[in-house]
């Protein structure tokens, strides 16, 4: 942050924080207010994070006239259900405690993500380290066959962020067995243990890649 400020670049920060290092250096500063980090693994803040860019790039849009006042409502009424969203996956943690029960002996993971579901690839993998002190790193899907399918067996239990994904040319979705799990599937054929992180019709259509 200094190089950029000596360079003469304008700064802003998103933090959780009031009054860290971050704050302190930016000129601008967008504050999460999601509260206390009590836990190590503060699943949280990257939650919030993610609400403020979200409705930040609303906002730059709207500013620039790049979206209409119908497509910033729809896409502010889908971030206002977040919370029925994440009521709902917790309302999934026996079907989380059976995935426990069946991995809980495993010494590494393997967690994938494509394109924006990278980061949250990462996440997962960082989050597993702090809280389980089991070995997990986070890469991206497409990169998969520079070296990291060589530590692939079936030992290793791969994580696959598998949302699916719309095109522009298409505004809905194909189906997820054509477009999420073979394009994991591709990236190395050794995968013998997958667990999907997506949708209802992801996780089904990968549970029938198997």
């Amino acid at each position: 942050m200094e190089e950029a400020k000596r360079q003469g670049a304008r700064l802003l920060s998103f933090v959780n924080v009031v009054g860290s290092q971050a704050s302190r250096e930016a000129d601008d500063v967008i504050y999460l207010h999601a509260g206390p980090e009590i836990s190590v693994a503060s699943t949280k803040a990257y939650a919030a994070m993610l609400v403020d860019l979200y409705l930040f790039a609303i906002f730059l849009a709207q500013r620039r006239g790049t979206i209409d006042q119908e497509r910033s409502r729809k896409l502010l009424a889908e971030a206002f259900h977040l919370p029925t969203l994440v009521d709902a996956v917790l309302q999934e943690e026996g079907k989380v405690q059976a995935i426990a029960n069946r991995y809980h002996l495993a010494r590494n993971f393997l967690f994938l993500g494509r394109g924006v579901n990278y980061p949250t690839a990462l996440e997962g993998a960082l989050k597993l380290k702090e809280l389980s002190y089991i070995h997990a790193e986070g890469t991206a899907a497409a990169e998969m066959k520079h070296g990291t399918n060589a530590l692939i067996d079936e030992d290793l239990p791969v994580v696959a962020i598998a949302r699916p994904k719309r095109s522009s040319a298409s505004p809905r979705p194909r189906s997820c067995s054509s477009r999420c799990w073979p394009s994991y599937r591709c990236s190395c054929s050794r995968i013998t243990s997958p667990i999907a992180a997506g949708t209802t019709s992801t996780s089904r259509a990968i549970s029938r890649k198997q």
